[in-house]
């Protein structure tokens, strides 16, 4: 089923955002981020921790804001 490789949502990039990363712009915006300033902060973080998945680094972030 090749043709489904072009859907959105699949491979890199697209489709919808993950539940840890709405859960993590959900906290941002409940902290007074704006939608811009938590992707940017997200991508600095990743940018530091690569070894780190998107969902690992946003449940990282919602964890240590909840202490």
């Amino acid at each position: 089923m090749q043709w489904r490789e072009g859907l959105p949502g699949r491979g890199v990039g697209g489709g919808r955002p993950s539940a840890a990363r709405l859960r993590y712009l959900e906290a941002a915006s409940g902290r007074g981020f704006t939608g811009e300033e938590a992707v940017r902060t997200l991508a600095a973080f990743r940018n530091s921790f690569p070894e780190m998945t998107e969902t690992e680094a946003c449940e990282w972030l919602l964890r240590e804001w909840n202490e």
